[in-house]
């Protein structure tokens, strides 16, 4: 009895042991594992199935499954086995690095130094371009506040202030005096808190460093793109289990904002370059993104003026899609706007197939000149174009980087010739810079940076005696490869287009009188189906309820805003079997509070007591249940 009770224990904690060592397993594998491989693997009722899944793991992993050994497995294993003894764990960041890229091909140690944190930076060689990421890297990895683990450093989202000491940090006001502070000691450290890439990034806090976003994503989705997960299909065929990120994700990038204007319109061009663009691969040759813009123009209080949406379907190939990891992508597009003192411009990026966005807000004030800086310039005379002067349109980046061989230019506009200084942030060296005049009191300046120290620069733009503009960039010393360039042309500039626009601006903004004017102003061939609710509005807040009657009543199918002023103009008229004919429609549409008790009270006053009781009573039940909820 016994032995039997003591042969069940040992079972029992062989199966304990044979559970625990599965679990221990996934813990192993967790660097490398997927979502979607998670939750098949969590799915797995036995241990059979459990078994048969680590062996496809693996073999979708073998690059050469013809051999007997496998070789990603033993080097995940031997990495594992350096991460844990050397490197504080599979789960430290020093230890996923060193597990994704393998070991570096230097590595330079800063340690018990009075000045900066701990450090470690790490020189990776990348000779497979396959990869995507660049031929060389500096991933550095510091403790914050000389305290506990190594972490990753970001650049961008950290700077040089974060190197140094709780002791030292005082030493620095800024981070350019940080920057300076760590160089002068130790120039290849600061480099590297600039930029994963050699020799790039800009010690300027406003010069955001979009590149290494992309490569340390990239190093990330490394076991993403490393694996078929085709085999999948045979743990949950019934499922259709696929790899979905429902939550939302904020990443970097930056973005430019300009007036312009043409034909005497005013305009906002935008300009927004992501960190990276999430694409969904199709085949072995194209890629796939679905992407919107969408750009809002407000009052200072919130008040919406206008709404735009860009949906962008953007389809590339493999060539394509390097070209984009490595040099970013820029939108560009523009919107109306009215002459208002000053407006909010709101503007979001998302990307539906990743599941990203970024968002930038910034206030325009209209009486500040036009000024714009960009690196090319082109004369269009037809349609319309981002950052577009009259006929002449500016390539900008919204990082506002340039190179030594870059040409920087600017447009002003101007009553009087602007004199243009470029001043260097580090020495306070001025530039003056010639300025020719374009016409319609548009003035150009353009001059070749090669000469010029690499650093930190702002314009300064002087009318008569006053300042009134400045622009902040930075000259890298190194070739930065253009972004490529996805713009939102008006190749017709149909005039009549954007006086609709301006004229539902105005009537958001509740001058309804300039509406109306604007929107009379365009000839009823021009006129199309969309734009009779803006018009139904504009008549009905200015009192011309006929107008509206006489615009809505004719049309065939009728929406919910044309019934809605309809209904509500026969009232205001007192044609009250109209009226009620009309709510009745509404009903359809939603039974509320509101339209029972106007029509109670329309069948209440053409002497219908009973039907406007029943119409009352039941608005009231209605208004009830909403408060019980």
């Amino acid at each position: 009895m016994k032995q039997r009770k003591l042969l069940v224990f040992i079972i029992l904690i062989f199966f304990i042991s044979l559970l625990y060592s599965k679990d221990k397993w996934l813990e192993s594998v967790k660097p490398i594992i997927t979502k979607a491989e998670i939750k098949v693997y969590k799915s797995l009722k036995t241990e059979e199935e459990k078994r048969k899944f680590i062996e496809y793991f693996w073999k979708a992993r073998d690059p050469n499954p013809e051999t007997i050994v496998n070789e990603y497995k033993e080097e995940y294993f031997k990495r594992v086995r350096y991460a844990k003894d050397r490197l504080g764990g599979i789960n430290s960041d020093r230890g996923r690095i060193y597990i994704y890229l393998g070991k570096p091909l230097e590595v330079k140690r800063y340690r018990g130094y009075e000045k900066i944190v701990s450090c470690e930076l790490w020189i990776y060689k990348n000779d497979d371009p396959k990869t995507g990421l660049p031929p060389f890297m500096n991933i550095l990895f510091y403790k914050p506040s000389d305290m506990g683990d190594y972490k990753l450093f970001y650049p961008g989202v950290q700077s040089t202030f974060d190197l140094l000491t709780p002791s030292f940090i005082n030493h620095a006001k800024s981070r350019q005096e940080a920057f300076r502070l760590v160089k002068m000691d130790f120039p290849e450290l600061a480099q590297a808190s600039l930029s994963v890439i050699p020799m790039e990034g800009s010690p300027l806090y406003n010069i955001p460093n979009s590149s290494s976003g992309r490569v340390i994503a990239k190093i990330f989705s490394i076991p993403e793109e490393k694996v078929n997960k085709s085999y999948l299909s045979i743990f949950a065929p019934q499922s259709g289990i696929v790899e979905v990120e429902y939550s939302f994700k904020e990443i970097f990038g930056k973005f430019h904002f300009s007036k312009n204007e043409k034909a005497g319109f005013d305009f906002i061009s935008y300009s927004i370059i992501p960190d990276h663009i999430g694409f969904k691969r199709m085949d072995e040759n194209s890629y796939f993104a679905k992407l919107q813009i969408i750009v809002r123009v407000e009052s200072l209080k919130g008040k919406l003026l206008l709404e735009k949406t860009n949906k962008i379907n953007l389809k590339v190939n493999s060539k394509r899609k390097q070209d984009i990891d490595e040099k970013g992508i820029i939108f560009s597009g523009f919107v109306p706007i009215i002459p208002k003192e000053k407006i909010k411009v709101k503007v979001l990026f998302y990307n539906e197939t990743s599941k990203e966005y970024l968002s930038k807000e910034g206030v325009v004030n209209q009486g500040e000149p036009i000024f714009c800086l960009g690196f090319k310039y082109v004369f269009k005379r037809k349609g319309l174009s981002p950052y577009q002067f009259e006929d002449l349109k500016i390539v900008a980046d919204p990082r506002m980087i340039f190179s030594k061989e870059d040409e920087l230019i600017g447009i002003v506009k101007s009553r009087n010739k602007p004199f243009v200084t470029l001043i260097n942030k580090d020495n306070k060296k001025n530039f003056n810079l010639s300025v020719e005049r374009l016409g319609n009191n548009y003035y150009m300046f353009k001059t070749p940076l090669k000469s010029f120290q690499w650093g930190g620069y702002y314009v300064k733009v002087l009318s008569g005696k006053a300042e009134f503009s400045s622009k902040d960039f930075a000259v890298i010393p190194y070739v930065n490869k253009k972004p490529l360039i996805f713009e939102k042309d008006d190749k017709d500039f149909n005039l009549f287009k954007y006086m609709f626009f301006l004229g539902e601006e105005y009537l958001n903004n509740k001058e309804v009188k300039k509406a109306i004017s604007i929107l009379e102003k365009i000839p009823p061939e021009f006129r199309t189906e969309g734009m009779s609710a803006v018009y139904g509005k504009a008549y009905y807040l200015s009192g011309n309820y006929k107008k509206v009657i006489e615009l809505f009543e004719k049309k065939g199918k009728k929406d919910y805003p044309s019934l809605a002023l309809l209904a509500n103009s026969y009232l205001k008229l007192n044609h009250l079997k109209k009226a009620a004919l009309f709510f009745e429609k509404l009903r359809k549409y939603g039974d509320t509070v509101d339209i029972n008790n106007k029509l109670g009270a329309i069948y209440y006053s053409l002497g219908e007591r009973d039907k406007a009781r029943i119409y009352w009573n039941r608005a009231k039940k209605i208004k009830e249940k909403k408060e019980v909820k």
